[in-house]
């Protein structure tokens, strides 16, 4: 995700995604984080 420009940080909870929308986010800006993170998600199954 890094190389994609989507930055993701640890969490002090396991196992769990943390994600901050801003008011400077779009519905675009979502869909995109959304494909990317699926694309992910599949490749490391």
């Amino acid at each position: 995700m890094w190389r994609k420009r989507l930055f993701v940080y640890p969490s002090a909870i396991p196992n769990i995604i943390r994600f901050v929308v801003g008011p400077h986010i779009t519905y675009e800006h979502i869909d995109e984080f959304v494909s990317i993170l699926a694309q992910v998600v599949d490749s490391v199954k």
